[in-house]
């Protein structure tokens, strides 16, 4: 783990402090996932196997939602991939429309 101490304005104090701040609540989070939470330990009451299998109820959970979350990007990016790629021939068609229309008033 990196602690940072920046004294200039112009450092970007704050991003480097948001950043840190959002590192530290996603390795949180997957640790909880991966080895569960303190409120587990107080449930004293519990047998370890229902815990066990809460623990992985959660994983196999949150191991969809990323996956729902990687296809969902993944089809954003080919659409944007799409996008520019039409974009790219339409903008080239256009100049070439130019071109020719420049080369005739010669």
């Amino acid at each position: 783990m990196w602690l940072s101490l920046l004294h200039s304005d112009f450092q970007g104090k704050s991003l480097s402090l948001i950043c840190g701040a959002l590192t530290w609540l996603r390795e949180h989070k997957r640790w909880i996932l991966e080895h569960g939470d303190e409120s587990e330990a107080e449930k004293g009451n519990e047998p370890a196997w229902v815990l066990e299998h809460e623990r992985q109820e959660r994983k196999v959970t949150m191991e969809a939602r990323k996956k729902e979350m990687e296809e969902r990007i993944a089809r954003i990016r080919e659409r944007e991939r799409k996008e520019k790629l039409a974009a790219k021939k339409e903008n080239g068609r256009v100049i070439k429309k130019r071109v020719i229309a420049l080369t005739e008033r010669k």
